[in-house]
């Protein structure tokens, strides 16, 4: 009875926590690039953080919470419907489309 009780609770602490998290996640974050860019620094995400998505996708989450940079790894999904691996062999049509979502998102490569 404990343990099911448990179970309950703590499903209601998760909905609670994702409830929460997608009302935050939905507002516009304000970083500041134009002063980081004036130290040097650019905030990055690492698509190897984000490996179970494709590149499209991760370049979606970045814009989402107003991330201008990111950093790839060879061999992450280009798209959900384009299973092409990106790197330095992808093909010619493929880098075309990569680049054409980065410059719609505002997003660009840094390493």
């Amino acid at each position: 009875m404990k343990r099911v009780l448990m179970a309950i609770v703590a499903g209601l602490l998760a909905a609670g926590v994702a409830t929460t998290y997608a009302e935050d996640a939905a507002k516009k974050p304000d970083i500041n690039h134009a002063g980081m860019e004036k130290l040097g620094w650019k905030l990055a995400i690492q698509c190897w953080t984000f490996r179970s998505l494709t590149v499209f996708e991760t370049i979606d989450v970045a814009k989402s919470v107003g991330v201008k940079y990111i950093e790839m790894f060879p061999g992450q999904k280009l798209a959900p419907d384009n299973q092409t691996g990106v790197g330095p062999g992808m093909p010619a049509e493929a880098l075309a489309k990569l680049n054409a979502k980065l410059k719609e998102a505002g997003v660009k490569v840094v390493a």
